[in-house]
């Protein structure tokens, strides 16, 4: 597989930026028994959001990424993994909730095998 040319990264880059505005900006998605409601935006700076998720749901960060448009895009569950929220930190330090729910479950990563058809590999 190629890595990402300069040409496709600028082709990508402000789709990526587009989608994390949007999940920033729309609605988020919060924590309900038995269901997830829509709910008013949902955001504070990323200590008081990360505060309130272990207050409120006994939540804690699991896993964490940057995204190309600076992004940080956070998992945060219960140690039972009975709630989850995906927490999306703006360059600035503002957290909005943009996914909640129940019932996470980790599992063990695998590696990809790739197998080059004839016309891309290497002669």
């Amino acid at each position: 597989m190629k890595a990402p040319t300069k040409t496709m990264l600028k082709t990508l880059t402000p789709a990526i930026m587009a989608f994390a505005a949007f999940a920033a900006l729309g609605p988020p998605l919060s924590h309900d028994a038995g269901a997830q409601t829509i709910m008013p935006q949902q955001c504070a700076p990323r200590k008081t959001a990360l505060k309130n998720l272990a207050s409120q749901f006994n939540e804690a960060p699991v896993q964490i990424g940057l995204t190309n448009a600076g992004a940080i895009v956070e998992v945060t569950t219960s140690e039972d993994g009975d709630s989850w929220s995906i927490i999306l930190t703006t360059p600035q330090g503002i957290s909005c909730i943009i996914a909640a729910g129940e019932h996470w479950e980790q599992v063990q990563p695998k590696t990809a095998k790739f197998t080059p058809s004839a016309d891309e590999r290497v002669h």
